[in-house]
């Protein structure tokens, strides 16, 4: 379905407000015949349309969705659809699947998927999107789309409820709802009955509770019947107590979870039970799955290169292994520094490089690590002849530091300060200016914990600016333990969090150091170097969240897309030299363990990783058509200086009895679809619809200003402009039978039963 959909050229919409997306599925449809209508797509593409006019209206950066947003745009109206108009449909349409398709074809499922779904199991859409991919915005407008058909048939929900991991990650919601023109605002008990139908509650995960307590607000207070949104869904999937908890809001309501993470959240529950329950649940209630593989595969986000050293024998060598990440961040710096100007259409930020875990597995370890890269920073300022020697053998290859596969980890590494050709003295004095923020050498490191913020350390050389910072959950003892090695000191800090202040052009934040805070919430474009701490196995999860948040890029043009993977038509002709090391992730590990757990949960991604056998072979294409006139095509368009608007004769809406020839069909009638386990079977029958037309009685109950009104505003959606109708024009043409053809049962048209007739008028 979607291969014919991810060229940019595809991107918008066409003079018509119909999705160029759109265009192609309905020309596929003939396919996939009877299992959706032609009708009902551009139906669906219409909702999508105005759900995208609403939260664009305050955004200076107009939302354009890529294919695979689209899609997922797409999918959930078709299952909003049926689900509200055809629980009963959807739940045979879904078994039927189950019996026919999935289980013939997936031998290897046992218990639970034997199970007949029942439309309880119905009401949770899982959206299983990578990092970086736009999810925020999906679940914007999925918001919008709930509610639209929960309206349309009458369904009350008692809340809209977003629920986070954390108080930073909702207040963040609360920013981008408001950019979507959502009424929202953080969750406080004292709201009362304030949030139903005004406002969308937003609160965290971990303030849920059985009962009330003064930091908890027991679920019982937003009832069962609730609309629910939960973002990053595999926080607490596992747990009993807050799984509970959250599926308890929408046991009577809805649910949808997002997630760039779900499958490595199941497979880390270590209960094989409860681990095929998990599968089940979000096997059924996963509608949409475009995670890494996907998202890396269509050249989205950052391309990544790892380096691990298969043995470090002594000191030396894994002092060497740490220069090397840190000479590879300088280069991206430099190379920034040096291409600012040309990079800028590229919307390159400026490089930072976070050593980075997961959820602490102890304090000790956590301790050491970073005890360990605070001694390294020191030895390279302070030990300025090994640190230069090191650099110089980097440079030139002579390093002898290799991978498990015996490849030299240094080989290509390098590229562009290698054909700059600086001395290796040279090179060491610009990595004390450019990421240390000091021209001195033979400095000492300072950590200072900044008072009245919570949990952070600043690090700088001697009295220059801070470079770094630490963020932890225990800033003192990390302190203590540097004390004998570094000086330290507590500092007031009038300005707000160095951490916070990351994203500003003026930081001179150049390294961050931490855990969890760098998982979940945290936004920025800046990450190009990554260091693991403290990996251990059964961390997928988080890692994929670390991951993700590395490979994160704007891309030309705001694509998102790597240089290398932009379509030829997309690409400017000229391109800065070297702009894929600024387009790639460098990730190494403290120790060498930490790196063969990471290289295996991206192979379980489904992502190759350092393949060295590769060769790049590029076959010449016939280029892209990008400019019409010079090739000298004629193509349908308006003369130049003419404005569609303003120079196209106006049309008035009015019978026309030519168009009796190809009479307009619509099709209510009952569909009624045969399948057999068996292909060979083939299943004959032949269905006679009922043929109406629509009456004086029945055209009397058309509210015609509504019609009017509606056929207005679908005309401004359309771009039709040139169109104008009258009222009593509408009347006209409804009473002409000539033009269409109507199936629909002859007793829908009887009137004798007011809530059957009104209900379906």
């Amino acid at each position: 379905m979607a291969s014919n959909m991810k060229s940019p050229n595809l991107e918008g919409w066409d003079e018509e407000n119909v999705s160029y997306y759109c265009r192609v599925l309905c020309n596929q449809l003939e396919r996939w015949a009877g299992m959706v209508r032609v009708e009902d797509v551009l139906r669906y593409d219409r909702h999508i349309y105005e759900y995208t006019l609403q939260i664009n209206e305050y955004r200076q950066d107009k939302v354009i969705w890529k294919y695979f947003q689209w899609l997922e745009l797409l999918f959930t109206e078709v299952y909003l659809d049926k689900y509200f108009s055809d629980r009963e449909g959807l739940v045979k349409d879904i078994n039927r699947f189950r019996k026919n398709d999935f289980l013939q074809n997936n031998d290897y499922y046992t218990e639970p998927f034997f199970r007949e779904i029942t439309a309880e199991q119905l009401n949770k859409i899982s959206v299983w999107c990578a990092t970086g991919s736009g999810k925020t915005l999906m679940m914007h407008v999925n918001m919008l789309q709930l509610r639209y058909y929960a309206d349309l048939h009458g369904m009350v929900y008692n809340n809209t409820l977003l629920i986070t991991p954390k108080e930073s990650l909702s207040a963040q919601h609360v920013g981008e709802m408001e950019l979507s023109g959502i009424q929202v605002q953080v969750f406080s008990k004292k709201g009362g009955g304030l949030y139903k139908d005004q406002y969308a509650p937003v609160t965290e995960i971990t303030k849920l509770a059985d009962e009330d307590g003064e930091l908890k607000v027991n679920v019982d207070f937003f009832e069962k019947n609730n609309l629910v949104f939960i973002d990053e869904g595999h926080r607490g999937a596992s747990g009993d107590s807050w799984k509970k908890l959250r599926d308890k809001l929408s046991e009577a309501g809805f649910c949808f979870e997002y997630s760039a993470t779900f499958g490595q959240s199941i497979a880390a529950e270590g209960n094989k039970k409860k681990r095929n329950e998990l599968l089940w649940e979000y096997g059924l209630a996963t509608l949409f799955d475009y995670s890494y593989k996907y998202f890396y595969e269509d050249g989205y986000g950052k391309d990544f290169v790892t380096r691990n050293v298969k043995v470090m024998t002594d000191a030396a060598q894994e002092y060497l292994y740490m220069l090397d990440g840190l000479l590879g961040f300088y280069e991206q710096l430099r190379l920034y520094n040096d291409k600012k100007e040309e990079l800028m259409s590229f919307n390159i930020e400026k490089p930072a490089a976070i050593f980075v875990g997961n959820t602490v597995k102890s304090a000790k370890s956590e301790l050491s690590d970073i005890v360990r890269l605070v001694q390294f920073f020191q030895q390279f300022t302070t030990e300025t002849d090994k640190t230069i020697e090191g650099i110089k053998a980097l440079l030139r290859g002579e390093d002898g530091l290799v991978d498990a596969e015996g490849y030299s980890i240094y080989k290509d590494a390098f590229a562009y300060l290698r054909e700059l050709n600086m001395d290796a003295s040279k090179v060491y004095g610009d990595m004390m200016t450019s990421i240390f923020n000091s021209s001195l050498y033979g400095v000492q490191l300072h950590l200072d914990r900044i008072a009245g913020v919570d949990g952070e350390i600043g690090m700088r050389m001697g009295n220059s600016s801070y470079f770094g910072v630490i963020n932890v959950g225990n800033p003192a003892d990390v302190v203590k333990a540097c004390a004998s090695f570094v000086h330290t000191d507590v500092r007031d800090y009038n300005r707000s969090s160095l951490f916070e202040n990351i994203n500003k052009k003026k930081s001179t934040i150049n390294i961050l150091i931490g855990a969890k805070k760098f998982t979940e919430g945290w936004s920025s474009w800046r990450v190009s170097t990554m260091c693991l701490l403290n990996v251990g196995q059964g961390d997928g999860s988080e890692i994929i969240q670390l991951f993700g948040r590395g490979v994160r890029l704007k891309g030309y043009g705001f694509s998102l897309k790597r240089t290398g993977k932009l379509d030829k038509g997309q690409c400017p002709d000229e391109v800065p030299g070297h702009i894929g090391i600024l387009e790639t992730l460098n990730i190494f590990g403290l120790k060498a363990d930490y790196m063969d757990e990471f290289s295996r949960i991206i192979k379980d991604e489904g992502v190759e990783v350092n393949v060295h056998d590769k060769v790049k072979v590029e076959l010449p294409l016939m280029p892209n058509v990008v400019d019409l006139e010079k090739k000298r095509l004629k193509y349908l368009c308006l003369k130049k200086g003419k404005k569609y608007i303003k120079d196209v004769p106006l049309l008035r809406l009015d019978m026309d009895a030519t168009i009796a020839a190809s009479p307009v069909v619509v099709d209510r009638d009952s569909q009624i679809k045969t399948f057999s386990s068996n292909k060979s079977e083939k299943i004959s029958q032949t269905i006679t619809k009922d043929e109406a037309k629509l009456g004086e009685e029945q055209l009397a109950l058309i509210d015609w200003t509504k019609l009017y009104v509606d056929l207005c505003e679908y005309k401004r959606q359309r771009g039709m402009y040139n169109l104008t109708m009258q009222l009593q024009t509408l009347k006209e043409v409804a009473a002409n039978t000539s033009w269409y053809i109507l199936y629909v049962p002859k007793s829908s048209l009887i009137w004798d039963d007011y809530l059957r007739v009104s209900s379906m008028w």
